[in-house]
Protein backbone atom coordinates (compact mmCIF):
# COMPACT_ATOMS: atom_id res chain seq x y z
CA UNK A 1 0.00 0.00 0.00
CA UNK A 2 1.29 3.43 -0.78
CA UNK A 3 1.20 6.19 1.78
CA UNK A 4 -1.42 7.87 -0.41
CA UNK A 5 -3.94 5.15 0.51
CA UNK A 6 -3.64 5.78 4.25
CA UNK A 7 -6.36 8.48 4.38
CA UNK A 8 -8.99 6.31 2.68
CA UNK A 9 -8.29 3.29 4.88
CA UNK A 10 -8.23 5.47 7.99
CA UNK A 11 -11.45 7.25 7.06
CA UNK A 12 -13.32 4.01 6.33
CA UNK A 13 -12.28 2.48 9.65
CA UNK A 14 -13.03 5.65 11.65
CA UNK A 15 -16.61 5.45 10.39
CA UNK A 16 -16.98 1.95 11.85
CA UNK A 17 -18.72 1.79 15.23
CA UNK A 18 -16.67 0.60 18.18
CA UNK A 19 -13.20 1.22 16.70
CA UNK A 20 -10.60 3.07 18.77
CA UNK A 21 -6.80 3.38 18.98
CA UNK A 22 -6.59 3.34 15.17
CA UNK A 23 -3.14 3.52 13.61
CA UNK A 24 -2.42 3.05 9.90
CA UNK A 25 1.19 3.30 8.74
CA UNK A 26 3.59 2.26 6.00
CA UNK A 27 7.10 1.19 7.01
CA UNK A 28 9.59 -0.01 4.40
CA UNK A 29 6.78 -0.57 1.90
CA UNK A 30 4.71 -2.71 4.24
CA UNK A 31 1.49 -1.26 5.59
CA UNK A 32 0.00 -2.10 8.94
CA UNK A 33 -3.34 -1.36 10.52
CA UNK A 34 -3.69 -1.53 14.28
CA UNK A 35 -6.96 -0.92 16.08
CA UNK A 36 -9.19 -1.91 18.94
CA UNK A 37 -12.75 -2.97 18.18
CA UNK A 38 -15.31 -3.17 20.93
CA UNK A 39 -17.40 -6.29 20.46
CA UNK A 40 -18.74 -9.30 22.30
CA UNK A 41 -17.59 -12.90 22.25
CA UNK A 42 -20.93 -13.81 20.71
CA UNK A 43 -20.51 -11.41 17.76
CA UNK A 44 -19.97 -13.18 14.47
CA UNK A 45 -18.42 -11.73 11.36
CA UNK A 46 -16.53 -8.94 13.12
CA UNK A 47 -13.14 -9.91 11.68
CA UNK A 48 -14.48 -10.54 8.18
CA UNK A 49 -16.28 -7.19 8.27
CA UNK A 50 -13.04 -5.40 9.19
CA UNK A 51 -11.17 -7.24 6.42
CA UNK A 52 -13.82 -6.18 3.90
CA UNK A 53 -13.60 -2.52 5.00
CA UNK A 54 -9.82 -2.55 4.74
CA UNK A 55 -9.75 -4.25 1.34
CA UNK A 56 -12.47 -2.01 -0.09
CA UNK A 57 -10.31 0.97 0.89
CA UNK A 58 -7.42 -0.11 -1.31
CA UNK A 59 -5.38 -2.20 1.12
CA UNK A 60 -4.26 -5.61 -0.16
CA UNK A 61 -4.39 -7.81 2.92
CA UNK A 62 -1.58 -10.36 3.19
CA UNK A 63 -1.83 -11.31 6.86
CA UNK A 64 -4.30 -10.89 9.68
CA UNK A 65 -3.37 -11.07 13.34
CA UNK A 66 -6.12 -10.95 15.93
CA UNK A 67 -5.97 -10.83 19.69
CA UNK A 68 -8.75 -10.58 22.20
CA UNK A 69 -8.83 -8.89 25.56
CA UNK A 70 -11.63 -9.81 27.91
CA UNK A 71 -13.31 -6.84 29.52
CA UNK A 72 -13.66 -7.41 33.24
CA UNK A 73 -16.70 -5.10 33.44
Amino acid sequence: MSEGAIPSVTSALEETEGISNLRVQVLEGIASVELKKKTTVQATGVASNLVEIIQNSGFKLQALNLSFDEDAN
